[in-house]
C-alpha cells in the first residue's frame, strides 16, 4: 500500500505583531490564565501560524487529492506537512483513521496521546480493546501477525536471556502515567540490581534505539557487577535478537508484550506500579500475570523467579496456569483473531 512520504513545512519568521494579536484575543479574566494564553500565543511553531497558508500549498502538491479515506499510526505525531494535508483532505470530504501505536493504548491510567487521537480522528482503530467507544474500531493487528511469522522460536535448551531496556526523553512532551524525569534514574538502578543477581544465564542487554542522552548501556556497564556484565545487543532488530534465547525480560509496559504474547516467545516483566499505573479495568489482568510470575513489581523478584527457573523455562511457559494468565489479558484478546 502506498505511503506518504515525510516532508519538513515551511517555517517563515515569528511575527511579533501577529502573535501579540492572538495573545489579545485569548485574554481572560482569570490572571493565570492570560498569562498563560500569552505564552501558548507566542510558543506555537511558525509552519502553523505564519506559514499556515503556504503549507497548505505544499500538501496540496506533494501530496495526492484525497476524498476517500487517510489512515496512519504515527504521522499524526511527527510529519507536520502530512497534517496540512489532512486537514486540507478532510475540508473535502475525506475521513481520518488513527490505528493503534504500542502497547500503552487502552492500559495506561492516562495517555494524552491516545485522548488526542481519539479527539481529531474519525474512526480509531484498536488491537482489541474499546468495544463500548463508538470511535473504536476494535481489529487484528496485522503488525503483530507479521512478527509473529517471523519470530524465531525459543530456545529452551540455551542459558541465554535478551534484556529489553528502554528510554524516555529527559524533557516530556507528552503527558503519560509513565516514569517521569528522574524517576528513569530509578529505573536504570533497577536494571543494575536484577542483572547482578542474575545466576548462571548469560544475559544480553538490548538497548533502545534512541538515545535521549540517558545513556542507558553506558551506565549499566559502569554501575554493574565486574563479574556480572552483560553482553550488549549490537542494534539488530529484535526479531533477530530473539534467535537461540530461551526467554526475554522486558523493563517496560510495551509493545513487545505484545509481540511476544503473539510469537508464543516467553517473557518476564518487572517494573514499578507506581511509575507505570494502569486504568482500573486493567487492573485484574495484570494482576494475574503477577500471580502467575509474569509481571513482578521489583528487580529481585523476577531475578529470583528466574534463578529458581533454572532449566525449566518452557515447563513454565507451557502450563495452563500461565497459558491462563495470558489469556487474561482480555483487553488483547481478539488480536490472534
Amino acid at each position: 500500500h502506498p505511503e506518504v512520504p515525510i516532508l519538513n513545512p515551511v517555517s517563515p519568521p515569528l511575527s511579533n505583531s501577529f502573535r501579540n494579536s492572538i495573545a489579545e484575543e485569548l485574554v481572560s479574566e482569570k490572571v493565570c490564565e492570560t498569562a498563560l494564553s500569552r505564552i501558548l500565543a507566542f510558543s506555537l511553531p511558525t509552519c502553523f501560524i505564519e506559514g499556515y497558508n503556504e503549507n497548505v500549498k505544499l500538501a496540496r502538491v506533494y501530496y495526492p487529492e484525497n476524498r476517500g479515506l487517510i489512515y496512519t499510526s504515527n504521522s499524526y505525531a511527527h510529519n507536520d506537512l502530512f497534517k496540512f494535508w489532512v486537514i486540507d483532505s478532510r475540508k473535502k470530504g475525506s475521513k481520518y483513521v488513527i490505528g493503534q501505536h504500542g502497547n500503552n493504548y487502552g492500559n495506561l491510567k492516562w495517555n494524552s496521546t491516545e485522548e488526542y487521537e481519539m479527539r481529531v480522528a474519525d474512526h480509531f482503530v484498536s488491537w482489541g480493546w474499546g468495544h463500548k467507544k463508538t470511535k473504536v474500531k476494535a481489529l487484528p493487528s496485522i503488525e503483530l501477525n507479521q512478527f509473529a511469522t517471523r519470530c524465531p522460536k525459543p530456545d529452551f535448551g540455551s542459558k541465554r536471556i535478551l534484556f529489553v531496556s528502554y528510554t524516555i526523553p529527559l524533557y516530556q512532551y507528552f503527558s503519560m502515567s509513565i516514569p517521569q524525569g528522574n524517576q528513569h534514574y530509578e529505573t536504570m538502578l533497577s536494571w543494575v540490581d536484577f542483572l547482578d543477581q542474575i545466576i548462571d544465564f548469560d544475559v544480553v542487554f538490548r538497548p533502545h534505539t534512541v538515545n535521549y542522552d540517558w545513556n542507558e548501556t553506558e551506565f549499566i556497564l559502569e554501575k554493574c557487577d565486574r563479574r556480572k556484565l552483560p553482553s550488549i545487543s549490537q542494534g539488530k532488530k529484535l526479531l533477530n535478537d530473539l534467535k537461540d534465547y530461551s526467554l526475554c525480560v522486558i523493563t517496560y509496559n510495551s509493545t513487545v508484550i505484545l509481540q511476544l504474547i503473539y510469537a508464543n516467545f516467553p517473557f518476564v516483566c518487572f517494573w514499578d506500579p507506581d511509575h507505570w499505573q494502569m486504568r482500573p479495568e486493567m487492573e485484574n489482568s495484570y494482576q494475574t500475570l503477577r500471580d502467575n510470575n509474569i509481571l513482578h513489581d521489583t528487580a529481585s523478584g523476577a531475578a529470583d523467579f528466574i534463578n529458581n527457573l533454572d532449566n525449566k523455562i518452557e515447563d513454565w511457559w507451557n502450563s495452563q496456569s500461565t497459558e491462563e494468565a495470558i489469556e487474561s489479558l482480555s483487553l488483547y484478546k481478539n488480536i490472534s483473531s
